[in-house]
């Protein structure tokens, strides 16, 4: 018989802190606690370095792409639909 002193009790309260053998082995519990988290981490610093390579670009290469008229393809494009139009 177990008595209650205080080394069966701090036993105990390790015991019941620790993983389950069964969540342990659970490949959704695994995916959620470390998988999950770490891709959520990658991304956000793959998408921080994409924008904060502008830094270290060329300065003409840093510039907003240039904003210009439709092009003749796009007016083609635009003539041929309002000719299919009904």
């Amino acid at each position: 018989m177990r008595g209650l002193s205080v080394e069966n009790y701090t036993q105990n309260i390790l015991q019941l802190s620790k993983h389950s053998p069964a969540e342990l082995e659970n490949p959704m519990a695994i995916f959620r606690q470390y998988i999950a988290p770490l891709l959520a981490v990658l991304i956000f610093l793959l998408a921080l370095v994409a924008v904060s390579a502008r830094i270290f670009l060329p300065g003409d290469l840093a510039a907003p792409a240039p904003v210009s008229e439709m092009s003749p393809m796009g007016e083609q494009a635009q003539v041929f639909l309002n000719t299919i139009r009904v």
